[in-house]
């Protein structure tokens, strides 16, 4: 087998860029979803019947709909 990479190499800079913006889609969500994620555990936590409603019924709608459905959604 001979691999050829030399028509990847005009390519690189795109892969690069690729890289970097998908670096940044992955510090933000981790960013939102320890923001979001410590919101709901504290209103799991609240004495607040409101606030541990809410809680409950979003942990609820997401755990009781399939991974699958959720990323078609999203």
């Amino acid at each position: 087998m001979n691999l050829d990479f030399s028509q990847i190499v005009p390519y690189i800079p795109f892969i690069l860029e690729g890289i970097w913006v998908t670096l940044k889609f992955v510090i933000i969500s981790i960013i939102l979803g320890f923001i979001l994620g410590t919101i709901l555990a504290l209103c799991k936590i609240s004495r607040i019947k409101a606030l541990n409603w809410f809680g409950d019924l979003y942990t609820s709608i997401f755990r009781g709909t399939p991974l699958i459905l959720q990323l078609m959604l999203i």
